[in-house]
């Protein structure tokens, strides 16, 4: 019968999406074992551990995580490396408070 198909086909539906919902938690939870173990090792648990699990989980989501820990650190360093060279350059001396409106002039 033709409701028997629709059940089938919507059976079928149910399953794929729940395979996809899924796949996409198997790697996402890969991608955030690359994240920590690109922290290396010394981060809490094992790391070793965390490698095995991320990669048996999905090596490509793994091997993405890793990356994006990896560029994440390189950022950091050249923003902090530019911080401090901006705040090393000589003649760059602070700018002098303003004073607040109504205050008393000290040169009258």
């Amino acid at each position: 019968s033709l409701s028997s198909v629709s059940q089938e086909e919507d059976a079928d539906d149910a399953d794929r999406t729940e395979q996809r919902v899924a796949t996409d938690f198997r790697r996402q939870q890969a991608f955030e074992c690359g994240l920590k173990a690109a922290e290396g090792p010394g981060v809490e648990g094992s790391w070793a551990a965390t490698v095995g699990v991320g990669v048996a989980l999905s090596p490509r989501s793994f091997a993405r995580g890793c990356k994006a820990a990896e560029v994440a650190a390189r950022a950091e360093g050249a923003m902090r490396r530019k911080q401090a060279l901006e705040n090393a350059t000589p003649g760059a001396a602070p700018l002098a408070p303003v004073p607040p409106p109504g205050a008393a002039s000290s040169g009258a």
